[in-house]
């Protein structure tokens, strides 16, 4: 940005110029210092000599460093002002921009709802529509059964017997299993109903006959005379049965006396055995008596 200032010196001299012989002063600009060397230093360096080529190369180097640090200053200095513009704007239009944030945040809020009410439309939608598809699906799914093909068919009719078959005979051995029961319950009854019959002292069951003598088995002889008769139970008894006797015939002769007896001579629960008794003179023909045995 500076240039090397050069001596400045007068070219008039002489009597025509208007001024004396004497040189005027030299001037000598330095660009490193900034200072300006007037009078006699000046005038002393010039008569010296020239500068040395390698002083003016570091003035010029110092004039370029000079320039440079300049520059960068330059900018620094109107970066720095520019912040602090930015700042004084920031601070002086604080409440406008609260203002906007709070209008910004609401609007985005605003926005969030809206979304969210139209996404849950969207489920919504979405839902009904799979539903509708779902139903869709299983009506084609059962007019799809009902137009299935022959075979197929058959297997299930074979398969709605079979279920059939079985719900009977599942029926039927329930059915089974009740009279089963009902059977046990009786034969319960039954048992139980033996067992007080057989506790109880009056009679459960009798049988009866007769025995009779053989014709004049007693008629010859003299004195006492007997004959057994004896008689076997169709069904033997549980215990040994009473037994009663009673004559159903007599007959002996009209000169004599009729001297008879008939008594139990043994029994058990299987047979019993009548003796028929006469004695003295005593001729009977025929003698028979009927027995019942109870037990």
């Amino acid at each position: 940005m500076y240039e090397q200032a050069e001596p400045v010196r007068s070219s008039l001299s002489g009597p025509g110029s208007g001024r004396t012989g004497q040189q005027e002063p030299t001037v000598h600009l330095s660009t490193s210092t900034g200072r300006v060397r007037y009078g006699k230093a000046a005038s002393d360096k010039q008569e010296d000599g020239v500068e040395t080529s390698s002083d003016a190369y570091e003035e010029a180097e110092a004039v370029k460093r000079h320039a440079t640090y300049t520059s960068a200053d330059r900018a620094y200095h109107s970066e720095a002002s520019g912040w602090r513009r930015a700042r004084s704007f920031i601070h002086s239009h604080r409440s406008c921009l609260a203002a906007a944030s709070a209008v910004v945040l609401s609007l985005i809020a605003v926005g969030l709802a809206l979304a969210c009410f139209i996404n849950e439309e969207d489920t919504s939608h979405l839902s009904d529509t799979f539903n509708d598809r779902n139903q869709t699906a299983a009506m084609g799914c059962l007019g799809g059964k009902n137009k299935m093909p022959e075979p197929v068919q058959n297997l299930e009719e074979v398969i709605q017997q079979l279920q059939s078959v079985v719900a009977t005979m599942t029926a039927k051995g329930q059915k089974v299993q009740e009279e089963i029961q009902e059977l046990k319950t009786k034969m319960t009854a039954k048992d139980q109903k033996i067992q007080a019959l057989e506790q109880r002292p009056y009679i459960e069951r009798c049988e009866s006959g007769w025995l009779g003598i053989p014709w004049a088995g007693l008629f010859y002889g003299s004195g006492e005379r007997n004959l057994y008769l004896n008689a076997t139970f169709t069904t033997p008894f549980r215990k040994t049965p009473v037994v009663t006797l009673g004559f159903v015939l007599l007959d002996d002769a009209v000169v004599k006396q009729l001297r008879v007896s008939a008594a139990v001579s043994s029994k058990s629960m299987t047979r019993l055995t009548v003796r028929i008794r006469t004695w003295a003179d005593s001729q009977p023909y025929s003698a028979a008596v009927h027995w019942m045995a109870c037990a």
